[in-house]
């Protein structure tokens, strides 16, 4: 046993201290001096540290990745129908190629006809044919011509887009692009007197397309022409449905539709050239 007081082995039972005098008690044998607790080790500390931030990294690493994912399936579900003619998808045009040809009713009534008064001597009208049928397309020359003024309308509308085509103002609402003085497209807004927003194409002092949009219901209309000779007539109603109408000239308001368009599309064409003078 050990003294209490000053900490010398003494004989077991030992009532006193026989160095320090100090009583002892009989349970001083339980007093025994133990080794102290030795502290935890710094680098214990670090590694346990570093590993509980490693954790809290790794978890905040999947829920930034798992509310991208969120992100890109809700882009992908939200898709929105795009009513220009600027992109008529590959969908949109095998889907064209399956349609009846012909019908036997027209799609719409035919716009009114245009407000602006007419030249004494247009400048901008091509003789029409005799017998419109013998001046119409079919089957692959129709697809060829139409890819064709897809194409020069693509190439307008990124020019005119970046600016580089001169603009000028027509009438109240009308303003026609051109380009080296060749007039290259007019575009009128809807007003009282008509219903749909026009756009009329042109290509070499020819005109090849008309593009109109209901300003009511946003029903749209597209006509492509050759040699003044309107050969195909999409209509499509708003819910995004349509119908290609070609060389109808059976029907009424097929040839409605082309004498309209051809009407305004020559006026505006010679009170372009005339404005620009």
């Amino acid at each position: 046993m050990y003294c209490t007081k000053c900490g010398k082995e003494l004989p077991q039972g030992s009532g006193s201290c026989m160095y320090c005098r100090a009583a002892q008690h009989a349970a001083s044998d339980l007093s025994v001096i133990r080794p102290a607790s030795k502290p935890l080790d710094k680098n214990v500390i670090l590694v346990a540290v570093l590993g509980a931030a490693l954790v809290v990294l790794i978890a905040l690493i999947f829920i930034v990745l798992g509310s991208f994912a969120q992100d890109e399936r809700t882009d992908a579900g939200s898709g929105r129908r795009i009513a220009a003619i600027d992109d008529e998808d590959e969908e949109d045009e095998e889907r064209s190629n399956t349609r009846t040809r012909a019908p036997t009713a027209a799609p719409a009534t035919a716009a009114p006809a245009s407000a602006y008064a007419p030249s004494p001597t247009p400048a901008y009208t091509p003789a029409p044919a005799s017998n419109p049928a013998s001046a119409t397309l079919a089957g692959e020359a129709l697809e060829e011509e139409i890819l064709r003024i897809r194409a020069i309308w693509d190439y307008d509308s990124a020019r005119i887009n970046a600016n580089e085509y001169s603009e000028s103002i027509i009438q109240n609402g009308v303003t026609a692009y051109s380009s080296n003085g060749e007039i290259k497209r007019i575009v009128a807004a809807a007003d009282n007197g008509n219903e749909y927003m026009r756009v009329y194409q042109y290509d070499n002092g020819n005109f090849v397309f008309a593009y109109y949009e209901n300003e009511r219901d946003k029903s749209q209309v597209r006509m492509y022409y050759k040699n003044g000779i309107l050969f195909r007539l999409r209509y499509t109603d708003p819910s995004g449905s349509f119908l290609d109408y070609d060389n109808a000239f059976d029907v009424d308001n097929y040839v409605a539709w082309q004498k309209s368009t051809l009407k305004e599309a020559y006026e505006l064409h010679d009170s372009a050239t005339r404005t620009r003078q």
